[in-house]
């Protein structure tokens, strides 16, 4: 092992050549040289054996002073500011195509899985998009499943193309009498979870005409409790008697009945109307739905 008195050679560019000392320090002089001071700036060494080289940079550090509070949003607009920096409009860009991307093969997957052909997929994914935007889910509920906010309707006829998304209910029946009005713009909505009948009473042996007297009575106060609630469509998920429907007509309002429990479920989750089990004068009054258009289309 050589033992060599000469320093290494180094490079000329900003080197940290240390001169030899002029005399031997003491311990205490030792210590206090290689104690290092509080400084604002911080040194960066970066050593190359191959070259057998050495090269020490400073780096200035930025000292933070407080700033006055902002007096309004104009003075600090840091949100602002993160959103319109160039880095964020870059990243966004990236992350969207990247994310297209991802959809896309996820969609084909789901073709393949189906046994679709794979002219659908130019299809589906604008669709699915519109849908995935449209939907707002209810926080508040315990069914946050988006899935449970879309209805899949499938129609006989037609191409691909002709596709598309309704935001909104569709159900596959028509009115109960063609001279009620097919388009209503901003309709009150009635959802009955019930039947609109007389309710004969079996095994009891009565004459027929106080009967019809009876059941023409009832069907028409039954009528009347509906249209002193003043909607504009009725959707019934049993059956409706002809002398309701009849009056239902002369007043202008759209019924529909036989609807599912779940068709009446999702108009009232989408219009807010409360489905009322009874049209009994006892039960209290439901709330009305309401929603932009109403309107039947046949094919």
């Amino acid at each position: 092992m050589e033992c060599s008195t000469e320093l290494p050679h180094f490079a000329d560019y900003a080197l940290y050549k240390p001169s030899p000392p002029a005399d031997y320090p003491s311990e205490a002089e030792s210590e206090e040289r290689t104690r290092l001071t509080e400084s604002v700036s911080s040194y960066c060494l970066d050593l190359n054996l191959g070259e057998s080289s050495a090269r020490l940079t400073r780096t200035q550090k930025t000292e933070t002073k407080p700033s006055a509070s902002p007096t309004s949003e104009e003075e600090n607009p840091i949100l602002d500011e993160a959103e319109g920096s160039p880095e964020a409009t870059n990243i966004n860009p990236l992350l969207s195509t990247l994310g297209s991307e991802h959809l896309v093969l996820l969609a084909r997957q789901c073709l393949a899985r189906a046994g679709l052909a794979a002219a659908w997929l130019p299809v589906l994914c604008p669709l699915c998009r519109r849908a995935a935007d449209t939907i707002v889910p209810d926080v508040f509920s315990n069914d946050i499943d988006i899935r449970n906010y879309v209805q899949v309707k499938r129609l006989p006829g037609g191409v691909a193309g002709d596709s598309r998304v309704l935001p909104g209910v569709v159900t596959g029946k028509n009115v109960a009498h063609r001279g009620m009005p097919q388009e209503i713009a901003n309709p009150s909505i009635l959802l009955l979870d019930c039947s609109i009948a007389y309710q004969r009473v079996e095994g009891k042996l009565t004459s027929l005409e106080p009967v019809l007297l009876q059941e023409k009575e009832y069907l028409l106060r039954c009528a009347a409790r509906i249209t002193a609630l003043r909607p504009k469509v009725v959707l019934v998920r049993g059956t409706a008697a002809r002398a309701v429907q009849d009056v239902l007509r002369n007043e202008g309002v759209a019924l529909a009945t036989c609807v599912r429990e779940r068709a009446l479920a999702r108009t009232a989750r989408c219009t807010g109307a409360d489905i009322a089990t009874s049209i009994d004068a006892r039960i209290v009054r439901p709330r009305l739905g309401t929603c932009r258009s109403f309107r039947v289309e046949t094919r």
